[in-house]
């Protein structure tokens, strides 16, 4: 080729010849992940390209080469994460294809490369939360393939231009909750995929696309706890990947698309509490996966998308409590993307996507109170998403989520009382998220993370009697949740986050006696939680809030000594639970919150001598945590409440003078006390439970029981507290029950 130049330096077409050559050259270096080398060859194949233009600047040719390499570039740089040299070359090329139509305005394929052009384009302004400027452009892109079909109606590359155009804008109207104009958007889709259908019957690849669309708007759906909806929707998605395989059985890449659907559908059966379901289809779709990589064994996104699966499997599996499987899960999970990672090293989702699951593993560690294992895992968690952040330093979804397992390791410090240093690592996540901010200030998650992370470090302020400064934490983090509302107002998630962080407002307030404030604030986050039911009516986690924040209420009324009221509280309380039970019959976490709400009914009944009263309603509360715990026998909270209602009700049989039902019950609350404790032994909550139970019962053995079975009792609590001190000797709860372990050593 060097040779033909030299022989005829004027030559326009040989010097397109060359830059088709490098292009083409490049494209297969950069399939083989040999990236520089491919930004190399791209660079030549540009400047072969503007040399044919020196010499022929009219060349309709020669510009839609240049516009089709820059282009090609603009893909692999983007595809690196380097997104403002990638804008600059789609707007180069953009330019060039221009030039194309400036010289031949009926040329169809320019018209689709234009399209092409302004559509990725928008997708990259959509990565980097540009989201007019990537809306605008989506529209320019659908303009640019209409013409083209107006040239040639039946152009099915054109109609494909459109519906892939019209998804990538739903999807992006989607993510900002701009939610009735994303379902119009994904009909247009469907339409112009339909339409190729039409002309050609057998095509694989439209069947995919339509796939796509239809579970893209099945995911939204699901968002809007629109589950039948939502399950008709992945229902067809699979009916047409499935469909494509009957026509192509050996393409590996409509394997990998049906297990993304059946990962979604699994998702959605966990949300509704089917767990054998959501198991079975989680099972299917890492089958799928797996039958890709037997067809394609270097795929990365297959093995990425069976990492996910397997986190997320792994995810409903610690849920229910079953956490040997869940840890497996995690595992595999992590496996799946490090074998990614092989193939692919900068690729920045599997960087982001391994931290998800280790810092969703540390979680697990946290709440089995295996805290060195705990550590570890959210700072290896920590140590990807740097990772991603060294490959792509301006990627606000891994700063995002760099801050969030920063507030996860502070929150994990701060219930070790190492106090000091939970602060500092808050102080860092605030610094990645304000970072994030920085790079894209009209970023919901942001947001959304820094109003988690100010409400996480103002519940450490309150727990360390810092009141004023968790009271202006928790006012910060409402500020921040409702500037995220301002960007995206149908969020259920933020309305849901800003109604806890007002509960937890609220609850300090109560502490700190402003009772007209507390309950205020209470108002408002019931009126937060009501804002979330009305953009999702089926929403579990907002119907569940709203009975907790009742109770919560419950919790003032009975301090402002108005019992009555409190009763009517607590009853609201159950009712809102029951109706989060009519939707989610399995949902381990209210079964849980109903039984302490009903304990909390009781306690009044039991503290105003209607001891009959509250056994019954005891009663019921241990029938609730014993449905929890049928679901997730390793329930830890739900043991630990168990324990709690078991001692109540020796306490109330004591009352009654029923000496041997209160000690046998005093017995089984010790048992469900000591199960708590197997399931985290190192915990020092659980610690002081055990401690409570043993002095509560030596207190209401006074009168029946041998001076030796109650000094047994107390020094069994005088252990506990030892060993509880030794590890914070700070706590608050520890201090109070060795206050009440000396009155009854002196009794």
């Amino acid at each position: 080729m060097q040779r033909a130049l030299a022989l005829a330096s004027a030559d326009v077409k040989t010097w397109c010849s060359l830059g088709s050559a490098q292009a083409s050259e490049a494209d297969l270096l950069s399939s083989l992940s040999q990236y520089e080398r491919a930004k190399q060859g791209y660079v030549a194949a540009m400047d072969s390209y503007r040399r044919a233009l020196e010499l022929s600047p009219e060349s309709a040719s020669a510009w839609s080469g240049l516009g089709s390499a820059q282009q090609r570039d603009a893909d692999l740089l983007a595809m690196l994460a380097q997104h403002e040299p990638a804008q600059q070359r789609y707007r180069e090329s953009i330019a060039s294809i221009a030039m194309v139509l400036k010289l031949a305005p009926d040329d169809v394929r320019a018209w689709k490369s234009l399209g092409n052009a302004h559509a990725r384009l928008s997708d990259l302004l959509a990565a980097m939360s540009q989201h007019e400027r990537a809306q605008q452009g989506y529209g320019e892109a659908i303009a640019s393939y209409r013409r083209a079909l107006e040239l040639t109606p039946e152009d099915l590359a054109g109609w494909n231009g459109i519906g892939s155009a019209e998804k990538c804008r739903a999807d992006l109207l989607a993510a900002l909750s701009q939610h009735k104009q994303a379902r119009v958007c994904y009909r247009e889709a469907i339409a112009a995929f339909s339409r190729i259908l039409d002309l050609a019957p057998d095509s694989v690849m439209v069947r995919k696309n339509i796939g796509h669309t239809q579970l893209s708007a099945a995911n939204l759906l699901a968002t809007l706890s629109l589950h039948v909806e939502a399950e008709q929707g992945f229902a067809e998605s699979l009916g047409y990947y499935r469909q494509a395989l009957e026509l192509a059985p050996e393409d590996a890449w409509t394997w990998c698309a049906l297990g993304n659907a059946q990962s979604s559908k699994a998702w959605l059966a966990a949300v509704m509490s089917k767990h054998m379901q959501a198991q079975q289809a989680y099972l299917d779709a890492v089958a799928s996966y797996r039958r890709c990589l037997m067809l394609a064994p270097d795929n990365v996104v297959a093995l990425h998308g069976a990492g996910t699966a397997q986190k997320q499997l792994a995810d409903l599996l610690a849920g229910l409590s079953l956490h040997s499987q869940a840890r497996q899960g995690y595992a595999e999970a992590a496996a799946s993307y490090r074998q990614a990672l092989e193939r692919a090293p900068q690729k920045v989702l599997l960087w982001g996507a391994l931290g998800e699951a280790q810092a969703s593993e540390a979680a697990l560690f946290a709440s089995l109170s295996m805290h060195i294992q705990a550590q570890q895992g959210f700072g290896d968690a920590i140590a990807s998403f740097q990772r991603c952040l060294s490959l792509a330093p301006e990627n606000v979804g891994s700063w995002v989520a760099l801050a969030a397992a920063q507030t996860a390791g502070a929150t994990l410090l701060a219930n070790l009382s190492q106090h000091a240093p939970a602060l500092e690592s808050y102080e860092e996540a605030l610094v990645s998220i304000r970072r994030a901010l920085d790079l894209a200030p009209a970023d919901v998650s942001a947001w959304l993370a820094l109003g988690n992370a100010l409400n996480s470090r103002a519940e450490l302020q309150a727990a360390l009697s810092e009141h004023e400064q968790a009271l202006q934490g928790y006012d910060e983090a409402v500020v921040s949740y409702r500037r995220a509302l301002e960007l995206s107002p149908g969020s259920v998630a933020v309305w849901n986050n800003l109604g806890i962080a007002q509960a937890s407002q609220a609850q300090l307030l109560t502490v700190l006696a402003r009772h007209t404030q507390a309950q205020n604030t209470y108002d408002q986050a019931i009126e937060s939680f009501n804002h979330a039911l009305a953009l999702a009516p089926k929403d579990v986690p907002a119907q569940g809030n709203i009975g907790d924040a009742q109770r919560g209420r419950g919790d003032l009324l009975v301090a402002m000594s108005q019992r009555e009221d409190a009763q009517q509280a607590y009853g609201e309380s159950i009712a809102s639970l029951r109706r989060a039970l009519e939707l989610a019959p399995e949902d381990v976490h209210v079964w849980n919150n109903l039984g302490i709400a009903q304990e909390c009914q009781a306690d009044i009944l039991r503290e105003s001598s209607r001891h009959e009263q509250a056994l019954l309603v005891y009663d019921e509360a241990v029938v609730s945590l014993r449905r929890a715990l049928a679901l997730a026998p390793d329930f830890m909270m739900a043991w630990n409440n168990l324990s709690q209602v078991q001692m109540r009700v020796a306490q109330s049989h004591t009352a009654l003078g029923r000496a041997d039902q209160a000690q046998a019950m005093f017995r089984i609350a010790a048992e469900s006390a000591a199960r708590t404790r197997a399931l985290a032994p190192a915990d020092v909550r659980v610690m002081g439970l055990q401690a409570k139970v043993a002095i509560t019962h030596a207190h209401c053995a006074v009168a029946h029981s041998p001076t030796h079975e109650r000094q047994a009792l107390l020094d069994t609590a005088r252990r506990l507290l030892d060993e509880g001190l030794a590890l914070a000797p700070a706590d608050p709860e520890l201090a109070e029950l060795e206050g009440k372990w000396a009155a009854e050593g002196s009794t």
